[in-house]
């Protein structure tokens, strides 16, 4: 027997009808159903351990797949090794800034596939920066945020 695959995506899974070539081989028919679930896929960038660590604790009693990096330059290795997903970025890190990151990944055409929220403790925002980089931000959250908001960044994944 041949069996083939139809792909019908849904938010965090796949439903995928089994399907059976027939002994003439023109037509299908229904053999089975079967749902794949997909885990939420989140990076954290920040450069303080202290935000990673708290993160790490909150995400792990959901299912993510969570990467945490603590620089700009890891974040862009880690989305060319294929990560797709939320990415949690802070503004205000050494050498490369969270916007200096997400200016890079939209200049090499790496932003597909991502949704970026902007996490800061700095109440000030770089207007120019934020103008001209504001279609690829997905949402900005001031620190310390609450278990609501990264409920909200969890359910928006």
């Amino acid at each position: 027997f041949f069996y083939i695959c139809h792909f019908d995506s849904f938010p965090h899974g796949f439903f995928i009808p089994l399907l059976q070539q027939s002994s003439h081989g023109k037509s299908y028919h229904k053999k089975g159903m079967v749902w794949l679930t997909m885990t939420k896929r989140i990076m954290v960038v920040d450069d303080e351990e202290d935000i990673l660590l708290a993160l790490e604790t909150f995400f792990e009693a959901y299912d993510v797949d969570l990467i945490t990096v603590n620089n700009g330059k890891d974040c862009i290795k880690e989305v060319e090794r294929g990560f797709k997903g939320t990415i949690l970025i802070d503004l205000m890190m050494p050498k490369m800034t969270g916007w200096d990151t997400i200016e890079a990944l939209v200049e090499r055409g790496l932003n597909q596939g991502l949704i970026i929220d902007v996490i800061t403790g700095k109440g000030s925002r770089d207007k120019n920066k934020l103008m001209k980089l504001a279609p690829y931000v997905n949402d900005y959250i001031s620190k310390p945020f609450d278990q609501k908001t990264l409920e909200r960044i969890l359910s928006a994944s």
